[in-house]
Order: structure tokens, then C-alpha cells, then sequence
């Protein structure tokens, strides 16, 4: 078996050095694939409307899986 630089857990990215780096690139990608998706129907949403589901989509993204990250330093 190869060792690899990088390994998925519960959809979070972690490198050996534990570093966040591809997991913010993860992240980064599947929040403007989400907000890109959501400019098809955001001509039937009030400006309030796209706002509340933009903010709530991408809170939620960032505290995903925050269990796997807690104690490191």
C-alpha cells in the first residue's frame, strides 16, 4: 500500500501535517459550485431571501465536521 499526502474523513480533507490548506481549497470549490447553482433561480428570490440562504449555506459548510478538528493546534 502507498502512502498518500492527504486523506478524506467524513468528507473533510486532512494532509499529514495537518494542515488546512486543501480542505480550504475543498471548500472553496463546493461553496461557488452551491452559489453559482443558486444564481439560476435568484431571480425568483427577494435580495433578503438570497442573502439568509447564501449565509446559512456556507455557515454551515465551515462548522462541518469541526469534531475532526478539535484539540489541534
Amino acid at each position: 500500500m502507498v502512502p498518500t499526502a492527504a486523506l478524506r474523513n467524513l468528507g473533510v480533507i486532512c494532509d499529514q501535517c495537518l494542515n488546512l490548506e486543501n480542505r480550504i481549497k475543498q471548500l472553496c470549490r463546493s461553496c461557488y459550485r452551491h452559489v453559482k447553482n443558486l444564481s439560476k433561480f435568484r431571480k425568483y428570490l427577494s435580495q433578503d431571501s438570497a442573502a439568509i440562504i447564501v449565509y446559512a449555506f456556507i455557515i454551515s459548510r465551515l462548522d462541518y465536521c469541526n469534531s475532526l478538528l478539535y484539540g489541534l493546534s
